[in-house]
């Protein structure tokens, strides 16, 4: 894929998203897991098509921190033309975290309570010295989905990431323009998930603005572009043609008129 991809200049970018949405790592090695099943069943937590993903690993387990810097770095190496690594990072369910007695240990000892802003906190915490430590190892620049919709100003997340990071921002085009005038680089989401996009979805994402009025200069280069999303849960070979060439041919009209 990666050789079929530099024959026609394309970069791959590999994710591995961690500590959510990592479900598939629970049926293989149960024991990095955050134990909270029982809410799971009974909470009836439902997060657009991942329902039943919303377990995340203990991020205070030696076990999971090590199983996710080995694969996270061989994945890396498969991609040597490429700056950057996803390393994930979104939709953390901070109260299957609190099902646990001892991720609460944890995190009061850490952060003195038991709040949303602590959990978040002990989210940062993982991003920084996890996953991003071992894309940095990696010699790659960490992207991350939108940790926070404070963007900067979090106090949980300020300073805590490399500067040379890349913030997929998904929630809205007022933290997009907060990250770059922050000096923090962007890649633009928002308007242009295709899932659930019928033929004329294409005017939609066309007409979709990229990058935000009123950036100085310096701002207007941390502002990377723009990303078509699309999951392969909402795809199959009737919708993938529409979505893909004649949908994503509005997006990159949009791309390449913002980014002349």
């Amino acid at each position: 894929m990666v050789a079929f991809a530099k024959q026609r200049f394309v970069e791959v970018v590999l994710e591995i998203d961690t500590p959510a949405h990592t479900m598939a790592v629970g049926r293989s090695h149960p024991e990095v897991m955050t134990d909270c099943w029982e809410w799971m069943a009974t909470a009836g937590y439902k997060v657009d098509v991942d329902s039943d993903d919303v377990q995340a690993m203990d991020p205070t387990s030696d076990a999971a921190r090590a199983l996710v810097a080995s694969p996270v770095g061989e994945a890396a190496a498969l991609t040597p033309d490429s700056r950057y690594f996803h390393i994930g990072g979104d939709e953390v369910k901070f109260p299957c975290w609190n099902q646990s007695a001892a991720v609460r240990d944890v995190v009061r000892q850490r952060y003195g309570n038991l709040s949303k802003a602590s959990f978040a906190r002990l989210q940062a915490e993982w991003t920084a010295n996890v996953s991003a430590r071992a894309a940095t190892a990696a010699g790659k620049a960490s992207v991350l989905w939108q940790p926070t919709s404070h963007g900067p100003g979090d106090a949980a997340w300020d300073g805590v990431l490399p500067d040379d990071a890349v913030y997929m921002v998904w929630l809205n085009q007022n933290s997009a323009k907060a990250y770059v005038e922050a000096g923090s680089n962007v890649v633009y989401t928002t308007p242009y998930y295709v899932a659930g996009m019928g033929a004329d979805g294409w005017l939609s994402v066309y007409n979709a603005k990229l990058v935000p009025d009123g950036l100085s200069p310096e701002a207007r280069r941390r502002f990377l572009g723009g990303e078509v999303c699309a999951w392969g849960e909402s795809l199959d070979e009737a919708n993938t043609p529409m979505r893909a060439f004649q949908i994503g041919a509005g997006a990159a009209e949009s791309f390449w008129r913002e980014h002349a």
